[in-house]
């Protein structure tokens, strides 16, 4: 995991104390949520990081955010600096204003949401454009060796392997309405099969 820690790239403000106080200035305020939407997203892509939590609580349902102690996203430990949970909130609130991240509760923001680098509808077309180029038209695939299944040939390659189901499932929901898919679910299989 280190190499690629590495080769992650913080924006100059990651080393700025202030980056990690919202500001009051209006315009200031913009830039630097724009400035945070942008490296979350570039975070997350490079990681792949598919759920953020404001208040960082493990758990199996959210990647572990500290990688060999050498960046993590809300806090610099070199500057001793970090974001508050109501400034997380605020750039999570930028990022689903910008159909960047979907709340899992809106009502309760501390359980934290799914963060979308791609638009749904560009996963839906990452997904189905991978499913043509392996030839998987007219087969059934499991959600299980797409997405979680120990990494091989089958899904190294993939962009969305480690994507939490429920947000597969919803980006499935886009395929299948586009008539490029159908949903399977039985008592013991969770797959789909691609048109």
């Amino acid at each position: 995991m280190s190499n690629n820690v590495d080769k992650f790239k913080t924006p100059w403000l990651y080393e700025f104390p202030p980056y990690y106080t919202i500001q009051l200035n209006q315009n200031t305020r913009t830039k630097q949520l724009d400035s945070w939407v942008q490296f979350v997203l570039s975070y997350c892509k490079h990681f792949k990081c598919f759920e953020l939590n404001p208040k960082h609580e493990p758990s199996s349902h959210f990647i572990n955010l500290e990688y060999d102690n050498k960046i993590i996203l809300f806090k610099n430990h070199t500057i001793n600096r970090n974001l508050s949970e109501e400034g997380i909130i605020l750039i999570l609130d930028e990022l689903y204003i910008k159909g960047n991240f979907r709340w899992h509760d809106r009502h309760n923001k501390t359980k934290g949401g799914y963060v979308l680098w791609y638009s749904i509808e560009e996963w839906a077309n990452v997904i189905y454009k991978w499913a043509m180029n392996k030839g998987l038209k007219n087969t059934v695939c499991t959600f299980y060796e797409m997405i979680e299944a120990p990494v091989n040939n089958f899904s190294a390659i993939n962009e969305f392997w480690g994507m939490p189901k429920n947000l597969f499932l919803q980006i499935l929901k886009q395929l299948e309405a586009q008539k490029k898919a159908e949903i399977i679910i039985q008592q013991d299989l969770e797959g789909v099969k691609f048109f």
